[in-house]
């Protein structure tokens, strides 16, 4: 129904059905956003709190997590289902300012703020850990070269070898904090870079005016963008995640393949 309305230009479906498309535009990306925010949340009470955490999953817990993120969603997509439409060719958001504020800091400004938090959190705690690890270092022998040839050649080969160990657990870590890394800036920047031109430019328009608006061609580029985010989200949580990609195949009842 967007692709319809921005091909002809103007809203052919009735008034009726443009409250019911508008409540369900802001109740399906308000969710997807919520469910990125509880993602999260949930990583990071699996970083600082994973043997409590363990024991207090339960597939009702999650139902509820997922329940609440749905409630809150509704809630901010209900007053476009009860504000009539005018039967006219057009369907816009509405331009009421407090609505345009709560609805833009519910859906958008408030949980990026908690994902940006979180997940800087997480990476710290993740960095001091990698840390911790790269200092722990095994004693080396040094009293074996005291002992004869044979005694000192043994220790030389075992100092070696746990150099060697040492270094290949280095890279081992330091290659998965990069990764790590990684996966944070992609899942963030993808986020803040579709959602953020159109939750900014929306509220700005509300609090200024129409002196303040931009073009209708790029604030439907900037609408667009933000589809495109909720559309990647299963791509890059899947790619970059093995709890993912272990839960679809589940789901999707598609035989995994054993590693030896």
């Amino acid at each position: 129904f967007s692709l319809a309305n921005e091909v002809m230009g103007y809203w052919y479906f009735g008034g009726l059905w443009c409250s019911l498309y508008l409540a369900l535009d802001v109740l399906l990306c308000t969710a997807s956003i919520g469910h990125l925010c509880a993602i999260s949340l949930d990583r990071y009470w699996a970083v600082t709190r994973a043997t409590r955490l363990n024991l207090r999953r339960s597939p009702g817990r999650v139902k509820g997590m997922i329940g609440a993120v749905w409630a809150a969603a509704a809630l901010v997509a209900l007053p476009p289902l009860l504000r009539a439409q005018p039967g006219g060719q057009e369907c816009q958001l509405s331009q009421e300012t407090w609505y345009v504020l709560a609805s833009c800091a519910a859906s958008f400004f408030a949980p990026c703020l908690v994902m940006v938090a979180v997940y800087c959190r997480i990476y710290h705690l993740t960095a001091r850990r990698t840390a911790a690890l790269l200092n722990v270092h095994s004693p080396c022998p040094a009293s074996a070269a005291k002992k004869g040839p044979g005694v000192g050649m043994l220790g030389w080969r075992r100092r070696s070898q746990h150099q060697s160990m040492s270094l290949c657990r280095q890279r081992l870590v330091r290659a998965r904090e990069r990764r790590f890394t990684v996966v944070l800036a992609v899942v963030m920047g993808a986020f803040v870079l579709c959602w953020f031109p159109f939750f900014f430019t929306y509220s700005l328009g509300a609090v200024c005016g129409e002196g303040c608006r931009v073009s209708k061609p790029l604030f439907s580029f900037f609408f667009w963008i933000g589809y495109c985010n909720s559309s990647l989200n299963p791509l890059i949580y899947t790619l970059f995640n093995r709890d993912f990609r272990a839960a679809f195949r589940r789901l999707l009842a598609v035989p995994r393949r054993h590693c030896t």
